[in-house]
C-alpha cells in the first residue's frame, strides 16, 4: 500500500523485539508506567490510551508483572471470568493490584485523528478486547495489510466481551482476510487459554 512500513501495536508491552523493520512504530498502551519506559527507551510514536469499540473513559485494571519476565501480565479494561478454567488461578499475575482511568477511543478515531492512510502490519494482545478492537476500525479495516491478535479458546477468560477464537475468525473472513498460522497448530490447543491467530489480507 506505501513505500514506507508501518506497524501499529496495540497493548504494547516492554517485549519490543517485534518492533524492529519498521519506518513507523505506534505504539498504544494505556498503562502510563509502560508508556514512560516506552518513551524513555525507545523512538516509537507513543499513544497513552485504550482501544475499544466505544469512545469514553473507563476503569482499566493493571495486573502484576509476570515473575520471571519482563513485562506485565494481563491488564484489562474488563473483569477477569470467574469460570473454572485454570486460567485465573495458575499463575499470581491473573489478578489486578490497581485500576486507574483510562481515556477508551476506537482504532477508526486514531487512524483519522493520526491521518494514517495504510497499516502495514496490525498487532494486538488486548487482553479481551481484541476483537471489539477489530471491529473499531469500522471501514478502516481495509487498510490493514496483515496482523495478528490474541482471542480465548475455549472459554471467554473476560467478562461482558466476546473474544472467542470461533468469532474472531469468522470477524477476519468475512473481511477478506485469510488466516496465515494460529499457534495452536503445533502446541496442544487443549491446554492453552489463548491463541495467538495470524492473518494478511486476500489479494483480489
Amino acid at each position: 500500500m506505501g513505500t514506507k512500513k508501518i506497524l501499529i501495536d496495540v497493548g504494547t508491552n516492554y517485549v519490543l523485539n517485534m518492533h524492529s523493520g519498521y519506518d513507523i512504530v505506534h505504539c498504544i498502551e494505556p498503562n502510563p508506567e509502560i508508556c514512560k519506559y516506552l518513551r524513555e527507551n525507545t523512538n516509537y510514536i507513543v499513544h497513552e490510551l485504550a482501544i475499544d469499540n466505544f469512545i469514553d473513559k473507563r476503569s482499566f485494571g493493571i495486573s502484576k508483572i509476570m515473575e520471571g519476565h519482563q513485562k506485565m501480565g494481563c491488564s484489562s479494561l474488563y473483569e477477569f471470568t470467574d469460570e473454572e478454567n485454570g486460567w485465573t488461578r495458575a499463575r499470581d499475575d491473573f489478578q489486578f493490584t490497581k485500576k486507574i482511568e483510562v481515556d477508551v477511543i476506537t482504532m477508526k478515531k486514531f487512524i483519522e485523528d493520526n491521518n494514517i492512510e495504510y497499516i502495514t502490519y496490525f498487532h494486538c494482545d488486548a487482553q479481551g478486547s481484541d476483537l471489539n478492537i477489530l471491529k473499531s476500525f469500522d471501514e478502516y479495516i481495509n487498510i490493514v495489510e496483515a496482523g495478528q491478535i490474541e482471542v480465548a479458546n475455549k472459554v471467554q477468560l473476560y467478562k461482558d466481551v466476546d473474544n472467542t477464537f470461533d468469532s474472531a475468525v469468522q470477524f477476519l473472513t468475512d473481511h477478506n482476510f485469510e488466516i496465515t498460522s494460529w499457534d495452536s497448530i503445533n502446541k496442544v490447543k487443549e491446554h492453552k487459554p489463548e491463541i495467538d491467530i495470524q492473518f494478511k489480507r486476500k489479494l483480489v
